[in-house]
């Protein structure tokens, strides 16, 4: 369809579509016209329906054709009519509507300013409240007419932007603070607590087993602690509702997956195998699919020191290309990989000096054959100049990185007759786009050297763009999968092979000393019973608050580590209660509340977003247009309630930003407020984008709720020592209630917490804190009562927190676990 944006008027128009599609649209989002962003225009439906006069009767269920929203309210009600009907009727209509619209804010609010109407023929349009209208004809609106810059004047982005932001002073009349800024701001927030009594003994072994790139121990992980495939538990039932994966996967038939025994392995090996008697002149790439952190790296690095035959062992050589080291910009990253590659290749196979003299004539044999032919001659006149020649040549090979790993393979596999394997390491840490960027120089790669190329990729990458290039190249090929161990299963193993070291290297009798003083003297074996039983109380069956630990780790095994070493070492684990323990004189349990606290502070006395592995789903910027504690849960909530629904681009639970803003808009949640909040949600890891970065968002990305987001909503949200502790960093728009809550957080010296009693209060003053500010949002929105679902369900699990003594959270049918 084409439109001449010069004369608008010179359109064939017959019908209202016509008028809409060649006439209405045009005008409003045109450059030359009254340019406005096609995000801020929406159809039918977009606003509640209306009863309206009209004529001798009423319309009931009346909505007009267009509005135009800015800053979260609709600042232009649009009416079209056909050519055979009445324009000034249009206008009357839409004067109405918005005189309805207006009356649900507030006295002095009036978000609708401006009116409207055309039939195709005139346009009319004027001040929603007043009888003197613009008329003009639509064969008059040329680009340079006296109409053109009438209507754009008045009507155009500038003058509506300008009406909103008059809007925007209006609807925010409050100044937003934080608790905490009344007992010392940041210098109170960042104070630390030490970690408990116990830890020093602890830490050696954390070093040692729990940090998974410990190099100190990392064989010892690899053969002992390494969770083989008929070690990996189930999950029960809801918590795999909670950590399914979200893209509809359909069975693969090019999928196999992983499994292995504590001494083997079935698939790679026939592959290697099959890979070293053809050594084919194109190389093989060999794809390992799974989660971030689900140990594809582990799996690379236990093959090859541990599960590979004998025959692959003596026939293959290998080599581990780390992007963990990679620079940020891949564009042109051959060189960089195939430096990386001849480094490797020298430091896994040390008694092969590549470097040596010999060694380097074998490997540019080639080079230093097609040399002596061309300069025979000069050679035999001046033999020794011929050898400073052909060092300086040799010199300028090996620095060239490209020719050095390319001459290097053609020398191992073709004339050695070796495999040559290539892991590419720690790819699934990058985002989507450089994965597949790295697929792309993987296939390079392979193609220059001919080597067999492993690349772990991310299971949503490949999921997401199998069926496209460049990933499409490999859709027949047979792939390897791997399912990433439970939490609960990396942690048995680490402890496993923690106990089993004490048993041999620690002393007979340890110490340590409690807060009061007293020092405690105690057998070393008790201290892996202590940690044994700390497991087991944790994980042990139908315990909900693990199923916490499992969605807040999201099956990466990195930080499912690092959790439980903060829970082992925290200064809020009480020595008296581990005492007891270790003396046998009393049976060991943690509460919920406390591992909560745990998460959320772990070495700190008070929560912050960036204190532990809990994120504050009341949280509210100050700089936001219309700051609202209620905004992350409203967004959250629509991802969430959509987890298991086909979105935009055909993935389960992915929906376009762009959804969720327009979504939210009508709720009176400014676009670039909400984008700023689904950004802070994708940076804590509770939401994730298909470009899989943590930091940058724009409304056409794809993003989906992550399992943490789920638990945060669902169960954090519904526990008062959660629920209390986001207090004191939550921005709140009562100055009093802020100040007043920031002075009953004090916590006094000496001590690492303050009352329950206490917490029970603060639950009760912010709880009636969000109430006023519900009412708050249904005075200024008037659309916002009816869509709130978020909002009203994080108001009911915040009542059910102050009851939270009478339930636990091992107690079945628990309203904020609802899993509908």
């Amino acid at each position: 369809m084409s439109i001449d944006l010069a004369n608008l008027g010179a359109a064939r128009l017959v019908t209202e579509s016509d008028v809409e599609q060649k006439f209405v649209f045009p005008l409003l989002t045109a450059a030359e016209w009254l340019g406005i962003p096609e995000s801020a225009i929406h159809t039918k439906h977009y606003l509640p329906p209306a009863t309206i006069d009209k004529g001798a009767g009423r319309r009931v269920g009346y909505f007009p054709d267009y509005s135009v929203w800015l800053d979260a309210v609709p600042v232009l009600i649009v009416e079209a009519k056909s050519p055979n009907e009445s324009f000034e009727e249009g206008f009357r209509e839409a004067q109405h509507y918005a005189h309805e619209f207006n009356k649900t804010y507030r006295t002095g609010i009036n978000p609708v300013a401006f009116v409207l109407s055309t039939n195709g023929r005139t346009v009319r349009f004027g001040n929603w409240d007043s009888s003197n209208v613009i008329d003009v004809a639509v064969a008059d609106l040329k680009l340079g007419t006296a109409a053109h810059a009438k209507v754009k004047e008045l009507l155009g982005f500038a003058a509506l932007s300008t009406a909103a932001q008059r809007l925007r002073a209006k609807l925010r009349r409050f100044t937003v603070e934080r608790p905490i800024n009344e007992i010392g701001g940041n210098q109170t927030l960042n104070r630390r607590i030490a970690y408990n009594s116990f830890a020093t003994e602890l830490a050696p072994l954390i070093r040692m087993f729990f940090v998974s790139e410990s190099a100190e121990r990392i064989d010892e992980i690899i053969e002992r602690a390494y969770v083989s495939s008929e070690e990996i538990t189930k999950y029960d039932q809801i918590l795999e509702i909670f950590l399914r994966d979200n893209i509809h996967q359909i069975q693969d038939p090019a999928a196999r997956e992983i499994t292995t025994t504590r001494r083997s392995e079935q698939l790679l090996t026939p592959e290697i195998r099959s890979y070293a008697k053809r050594l084919p002149a194109t190389g093989q790439i060999q794809l390992l699919i799974g989660p971030v952190g689900a140990g594809k790296s582990l799996f690379c690095q236990r093959y090859y020191r541990f599960l590979q035959p004998d025959d692959v062992r003596k026939s293959c050589r290998w080599a581990f290309i780390d992007f963990n080291d990679a620079p940020d910009d891949l564009a042109n990253a051959e060189k960089w990989v195939c430096g990386q590659f001849i480094k490797s290749i020298c430091a896994e196979h040390p008694s092969s000096d590549l470097y040596t003299e010999e060694n380097l004539r074998r490997i540019f044999a080639p080079d230093i054959n097609r040399s002596e032919q061309m300069y025979a001659k000069a050679r035999a006149l001046d033999p020794i100049g011929w050898e400073m020649r052909l060092a300086d040549d040799l010199k300028a090979w090996t620095n060239d990185s490209v020719k050095f790993a390319k001459e290097i393979c053609r020398y191992l596999i073709g004339d050695a007759r070796q495999a040559v394997a290539v892991v590419f390491d720690n790819v699934d840490k990058r985002d989507r786009d450089q994965q597949l960027r790295v697929f792309q120089i993987a296939q390079w790669f392979k193609a220059e050297t001919r080597t067999f190329v492993v690349l772990p990729l991310r299971d949503e990458t490949y999921e997401q763009h199998k069926n496209h290039p460049p990933l499409d190249a490999f859709i027949n090929a047979i792939h390897f999968t791997i399912t990433p161990p439970r939490f609960t299963d990396v942690v048995r193993k680490r402890l496993e092979l923690s106990i089993a070291y004490l048993a041999e290297h620690a002393p007979e009798k340890l110490t340590y000393t409690l807060p009061d003083g007293k020092r405690i003297l105690y057998p070393a074996t008790k201290l892996g019973e202590y940690l044994k039983t700390l497991y087991l109380d944790i994980f042990r069956s139908q315990r909900r608050v693990s199923w916490l630990l499992e969605a807040l780790a999201g099956r990466d095994v990195r930080k499912s580590l690092e959790m439980f070493t903060r829970l082992l070492m925290s200064g809020h684990l009480d020595e008296r209660v581990i005492t007891g323990t270790i003396l046998g004189s009393s049976s060991f349990f943690i509460s919920d509340t406390l591992i909560i606290k745990m998460l959320m502070k772990t070495d700190y006395l008070y929560f912050a977003d960036d204190h532990g592995f809990v994120t504050n789903v009341f949280y509210c910027d100050p700089e936001w247009s219309r700051p609202s504690n209620f905004l992350i849960a409203e967004a959250l909530h629509f991802l969430v309630m959509r987890r298991k629904k086909t979105g935009d681009a055909g993935w389960q639970g992915y929906f376009r930003v762009s959804m969720v803003l327009s979504f939210l808009n009508r709720m009176g949640f400014a676009p670039d407020d909400t984008l700023n909040g689904l950004t802070y949600l994708l940076a804590h890891g509770l939401i994730t984008a298909d470009h899989m970065r943590k930091r940058s968002l724009v409304p056409t990305d794809l993003v989906r709720a992550h399992a943490s987001g789920f638990v945060h909503l669902r169960l954090l949200a519904g526990r008062a020592e959660y629920v209390s502790s986001v207090v004191p960093v939550t921005f709140m728009t009562d100055h009093r209630v802020a100040a007043r809550l920031g002075r009953m957080w004090t916590i006094n010296s000496g001590l690492s917490d303050i009352q329950v009693r206490r917490k029970q209060e603060i639950v009760h003053i912010f709880l009636e804190y969000l109430r006023d500010e519900y009412q708050r949002h249904c005075e200024e929105s008037p659309i916002f009562e009816n869509q709130a679902v978020g909002s009203r369900f994080l108001l009911r699990a915040v009542e059910g927190s102050i009851q939270e003594d009478r339930r636990s959270l091992e107690a079945p049918g628990i309203g904020v676990l609802d899993l509908s």
